[in-house]
C-alpha cells in the first residue's frame, strides 16, 4: 500500500515537472523567435546603411577636386561699386566713415579699373 501511495506520489510529480518543462521549453521558443525577428530586422537596418554608405562614397569620390556648391551671381546687382569702411570709436570720439573715394588706396584701385576699361 505504501508502495502504491509512493508511485501515485511520483507519478503526480512527473505530471507537474513535465508541465513546468513543457511551459519552460514554449517560454524558450517564443524568445528565441522573437531574437531571430529582431535580429533580422537589424540585419536589414545594416544592409541599408552599407548600400547609403556605399552611395555616399562614390557620389564623394565623383565630385573630388569641385566645390560642394555653386557660386551664383546676384541678378539684381552685377558688381560692387563702393565700400564703406569704419574705424572704431576711441577716446570719445565718434567713427570716422570712409567711403571707397577716401579709403587708404582707394585712388591706385581707381586708376587701376580705368586703366582697365
Amino acid at each position: 500500500m505504501m508502495m502504491q501511495q509512493m508511485l501515485q506520489g511520483m507519478q503526480i510529480h512527473g505530471k507537474a515537472l513535465n508541465q513546468v518543462s513543457t511551459d519552460i521549453n514554449t517560454m524558450m521558443d517564443n524568445m528565441f523567435t522573437e531574437l531571430n525577428t529582431k535580429n533580422d530586422t537589424v540585419s536589414n537596418h545594416i544592409k541599408r546603411i552599407d548600400v547609403q554608405l556605399a552611395q555616399t562614397t562614390k557620389s564623394v569620390k565623383s565630385q573630388q577636386g569641385t566645390l560642394p556648391g555653386k557660386n551664383v551671381m546676384n541678378p539684381k546687382v552685377e558688381h560692387c561699386n563702393a565700400a564703406e569702411l569704419r574705424c572704431e570709436k576711441s577716446e570719445g570720439k565718434e567713427p570716422e566713415q570712409l567711403s571707397a573715394e577716401t579709403a587708404p588706396g582707394a585712388k591706385e584701385e581707381q586708376s587701376s579699373q580705368l586703366a582697365l576699361k
